[in-house]
């Protein structure tokens, strides 16, 4: 289901004005009376981090007036609204969500545009859009979670190209596109977990469909499949999970489950209720007093099983798993990005890079080398493309003589490939081209940089050719004959030329390019094993991470069949750590449940220091500590360490923290914010009685006991 980021309260304008400071997420009308109340009132949303614009306005400049008054939202809603442009206000750096739904004459460019400027969205749905531009600034959306494009008039190979380029997308979701068909681009998008391409007009699936080893629910119905057997033969070599289909006639159900084992098969020929476009408001929520301070309760958390009644966490290793970068041999090795391809053996940056970096508008992202990753990362900021500097294919107008005053030459250098060496000694007259040279200049060399060209033979008239400047985006061509600068006036020369020396020419291109293919072929097979021997060293190294902290049950299981059961425990994980038996490394995943975050890194606070800890026994001897974590409870933040011979934890003294660990022998000790600033600033603390935790609870029971209270404690 594409939602929200969830426990949203979308409050309509008319009953948000009773209480202003406390709306959080606001619903508005887009009649005349409602933008009048929302401009008289808007300073007074304080608190505001969501709106939803409902309904087409008479005057669409009224929506970007109020959006300009508004900083700091998280969520943006444009909904039947019928505009001609999207605008984002003063959120661009903070919106997290972006709908947009009935507005098919909007202008492509300008949703581009926006997504440009908001890098840090993470729900992106647009539905019912008929622009012939497509939303090609969706692929630098680095941490985009949800995509769904639904009832648009855009096709299904760009598309799926475009979220291929999002590595953090988990759900993808192209129902109602009257896609008719899906070619091998959907291999593209293998980190998926869901994926819906319903409500389309598919009649088959391609076989690259297999690779898509990741996706756990596949939504297929109502579309127009009549080969059952041979899709059933396709989708059993997938790990799916959950699978939605219409019910066919000719196939019964319970042959194609039968083709399908394991597999929960839902067989359903309407479409599914979470496709409607409502908001979540009107729920009933308790009034507070403005001076009364807020106590935290225990989230309420129901199972709710996906399939697996019996599942049960046997082991933390699941936790290890998820923090580990666990690469995908050959993923990151990738043709087309312009992070792997034009690198150079001494991890030089090379000009072609350029090509794979640059947008539509003649600009580039400045590149950083990542220490850590080994890559070339991209910056935020925009550069201008300088053609002479920047890209590999130079092209250079060349001074008729003159008596041919009335030709466009011009002459093609490359830096990096010899694809025209023979053609060195020619100039390229450009046949019927009459816009002159600043035309010619605008359309092939200012702000343009080209990966690669081309040489075609054009049927009819001998001697003249087609050349194809290769370009991220786009190619451009121009009909053009190969000449000899110093004989443009000698006839006979010219007709022998034509007749003669260019054939050879040409023929000689050809086999220039076979073999200019082959080399690159066997260089790039070459650096793909040693790319994937590479990555699976790394997975081996990283694996023996996580099989030391498996039970024997789980160290049986193979791999695959692991992450099939990782996947379960995701779904399903908090509800699973309620009522699992208290550990320290559980506790600390538990409580993002309740609000905290987990601190990945340096990211407790600015001015951090590391002190060492040692919790002491009555006679003075040090207490072995199995592992530990750190609450902050000012931000809600929460780090887990892992007891080693030197025990650190990074923190700053002016915060209220929390001190939880668990010793070798199986006792938990707690110490609240004074007993752990004491333990911080003289980096030792003496165990006494009332510091000992009760054992055996469960998370949820150790959270209420000992953690919600010091938070309920704090006034902010």
């Amino acid at each position: 289901m594409f939602s929200l980021a969830g426990g949203e309260n979308y409050i309509l304008l008319k009953d948000a004005l009773k209480d202003p400071e406390n709306v959080k997420h606001l619903e508005v009308n887009c009649d005349s009376i409602s933008f009048v109340q929302l401009k008289e009132r808007i300073k007074d949303f304080s608190h505001l981090s969501g709106i939803a614009f409902k309904g087409e306005p008479n005057e669409e400049a009224k929506i970007w007036d109020a959006l300009s008054h508004l900083r700091m939202l998280e969520q943006l809603l444009f909904i039947d609204n019928n505009l001609s442009e999207i605008k984002l206000g003063g959120s661009s750096s903070t919106l997290k969500t972006l709908w947009v739904k009935g507005s098919p004459h909007v202008n492509g460019q300008s949703i581009n545009n926006a997504l440009n400027r908001a890098n840090y969205i993470q729900y992106l749905r647009l539905d019912s859009i008929y622009s012939d531009v497509y939303p090609y600034e969706i692929s630098n959306l680095e941490i985009l979670k949800e995509l769904q494009i639904s009832h648009s008039t855009w096709k299904s190979k760009p598309l799926f190209t475009i979220a291929g380029r999002c590595e953090k997308l988990k759900r993808l979701d192209f129902h109602s596109n009257n896609f008719q068909f899906i070619g091998n681009e959907i291999k593209r998008v293998d980190h998926v977990n869901y994926l819906d391409v319903s409500g389309n007009a598919l009649s088959k699936l391609p076989k690259s469909v297999v690779k898509l080893n990741k996706v756990d629910t596949l939504i297929m119905n109502r579309n127009g499949f009549n080969q059952l057997t041979s899709l059933a033969n396709k989708l059993k070599s997938m790990r799916l999970n959950h699978l939605i289909l219409d019910i066919d006639s000719t196939l019964s159900t319970e042959e194609f489950e039968y083709r399908l084992p394991g597999m929960t098969i839902d067989w359903n020929n309407s479409t599914l209720d979470h496709y409607a476009f409502n908001l979540p408001h009107h729920i009933n929520t308790s009034k507070k007093s403005k001076h009364e301070v807020e106590v935290i309760q225990l989230q309420n958390l129901s199972f709710k099983s996906t399939g697996a009644s019996n599942l049960k966490l046997n082991s933390p290793a699941y936790i290890i798993y998820d923090n580990v970068a666990m690469p995908n041999p050959l993923k990151d090795f990738d043709t087309i990005t312009f992070k792997a391809r034009f690198k150079s053996k001494d991890y030089e940056v090379t000009d072609k890079i350029i090509v794979q970096n640059h947008t539509p508008q003649g600009k580039y992202h400045p590149l950083k080398w990542n220490k850590k990753t080994g890559l070339w990362d991209k910056k935020k900021g925009l550069r201008k493309i300088k053609h002479k500097k920047h890209s590999p294919i130079q092209i250079k107008i060349e001074e008729p003589p003159k008596d041919f005053d009335g030709l466009l030459l011009f002459k093609v250098e490359s830096k990096k490939t010899d694809v025209l060496k023979n053609y060195a000694r020619c100039v390229w007259e450009a046949v019927e081209y009459g816009s002159g040279n600043d035309h010619f200049k605008n359309q092939f060399i200012k702000h343009k940089s080209w990966s690669d060209v081309r040489l075609y033979k054009e049927e009819g008239e001998e001697g003249i050719h087609r050349l194809v400047f290769k370009g991220r985006f786009q190619d451009d061509s121009v009909q053009v004959i190969p000449r000899d600068y110093t004989k443009l006036g000698d006839d006979k020369f010219n007709e022998k030329h034509i007749n003669k020396t260019i054939p050879k020419l040409f023929k000689k291109y050809e086999k220039n390019l076979v073999k200019i293919e082959k080399k690159f072929n066997k260089n790039l097979a070459r650096a793909m094993k040693k790319a994937q021997r590479k990555d699976i060293r790394r997975i081996n190294a990283l694996w023996k991470q996580v099989e030391a902290k498996m039970t024997d049950e789980e160290k049986e299981m193979t791999r695959p069949d692991w992450v099939r059961y990782y996947r379960k425990i995701l779904e399903n994980e908090y509800p699973l750590l309620a009522k699992e038996k208290f550990q320290v490394i559980y506790l600390a995943r538990f409580l993002c449940s309740q609000g905290f975050k987990e601190s990945k890194g340096q990211d407790f606070f600015v001015g951090q220091k590391w002190k060492s800890i040692t919790l002491l026994n009555p006679d003075s001897s040090s207490k072995k500590i199995k592992d530990y974590c750190l609450i902050d409870l000012d931000r809600r933040l929460v780090k887990y360490y892992e007891a080693d011979s030197v025990n650190k934890i990074l923190v700053e003294p002016f915060h209220n923290y929390q001190f939880i660990a668990q010793l070798k022998s199986g006792q938990v000790v707690v110490l609240n914010p004074d007993q752990t600033k004491e333990l911080l600033t003289n980096e030792q603390y003496l165990i006494e009685p009332k510091n000992w935790a009760t054992s055996g609870l469960s998370n949820a029971a150790f959270f209420r006991n000992y953690i919600l209270k010091e938070v309920n404690k704090l006034v902010y």
